[in-house]
């Protein structure tokens, strides 16, 4: 299967955009959902005392969210013969980041990683501009793979953003379950309303 999507650069550009769909369709609300709803969760789970460490979870999920599309451009780059090239990016990123930590780490824990995040994604699209010119096909037309996924989780995030205002009398365990209903109700809606073609592919 593999050298056969080598060998014909349609099927490569199909199958690869397909995987960014839906890799992109199920990490975007997954992260981005626990994201918003982090303050609300880690004083249940964790208790009251790690309510600091909010800030810190949502940094990792913006970081898991482009984790997820970087992994797929890894392996097409990797694939399609440019590994020294990876290599030598990667290489270049982590010097990047050693510097980011000696900057950042007397600031505290919450700056450096609010930098880390910021480099991380100033520099996605070195990848995003190779994975385009590797397919054929404008950045715009590579983008758009993630367009549906995106306004999906924008959706969710709004409508959750708003009724987390509503349920300030409720119990925070009933709270936090209404709140991923709502969101997780308002992104399959989106989904299932715009992406029928994709979710079909």
């Amino acid at each position: 299967l593999l050298s056969s999507l080598q060998a014909d650069p349609g099927k490569l550009r199909q199958a690869y955009l397909v995987a960014s769909f839906t890799s992109s369709l199920l990490a975007f609300p997954v992260f981005a959902g626990i994201a918003v709803t982090a303050g609300q969760f880690i004083p249940i789970v964790f208790g009251h005392h790690w309510i600091a460490a909010t800030t810190c979870v949502q940094g990792f999920c913006a970081l898991g969210l482009l984790a997820s599309v970087g992994v797929l451009q890894s392996c097409l780059i990797r694939s399609q013969g440019m590994a020294n090239l990876w290599f030598y990016y990667l290489a270049g990123k982590q010097m990047v980041t050693l510097l980011y930590v000696a900057l950042f780490a007397s600031w505290g824990i919450n700056s450096l990683i609010l930098a880390l995040v910021i480099e991380n994604y100033l520099l996605w699209p070195v990848t995003a501009f190779a994975v385009s010119r590797l397919m054929r096909m404008s950045m715009l037309r590579y983008l758009s793979t993630f367009a549906l996924p995106a306004v999906g989780t924008l959706a969710m995030f709004g409508t959750v953003t708003l009724t987390r205002s509503m349920f300030t009398g409720m119990s925070p365990l009933l709270a936090l379950g209404t709140t991923v209903a709502v969101g997780a109700l308002t992104y399959m809606l989106i989904i299932a309303l715009f992406g029928r073609r994709h979710l079909l592919e």
